[in-house]
């Protein structure tokens, strides 16, 4: 399916993130599917908050040098940060619900993701 689609960008989540591995996640399934989506994608941009990184998953989908950018939260370990600029990847840091940054600023609520069964489940997205 992945062939026949264009993909300029692709943002992926991942269960863990090392230099040596790159990224990966916790199944096979779910790893194949994002091992596709890297393999078409133009650019390749992590979306890993600071638990992930230097911790591997079961499954790797896509290797460091593959990566265009990684996008983390401002708790990332900053020897971690460096390593992978020094590569030419970009780092964007962001604040998460807890940093002090954002103490006061209003998180809504919205009903945008589903279970298995198909269901809304509540997910947080910052109002700023």
């Amino acid at each position: 399916v992945f062939d026949r689609i264009n993909v300029q960008t692709a943002f992926v989540g991942a269960a863990g993130f090392t230099f040596e591995t790159g990224l990966s996640d916790a199944t096979e399934e779910e790893a194949q599917i994002k091992r596709s989506m890297v393999e078409v994608a133009h650019e390749v941009v992590a979306i890993i908050d600071h638990t992930k990184w230097g911790h591997s998953a079961f499954a790797t989908f896509c290797r460091t040098e593959e990566l265009t950018g990684v996008i983390s939260d401002r708790s990332a370990p900053e020897p971690m940060i460096t390593a992978p600029e020094a590569r030419g990847i970009e780092i964007s840091l962001v604040p998460s619900a807890t940093d002090p940054a954002v103490v006061g600023v209003h998180i809504r609520r919205s009903r945008v993701d589903r279970d298995p069964e198909d269901r809304p489940t509540l997910t947080s997205s910052l109002l700023g």
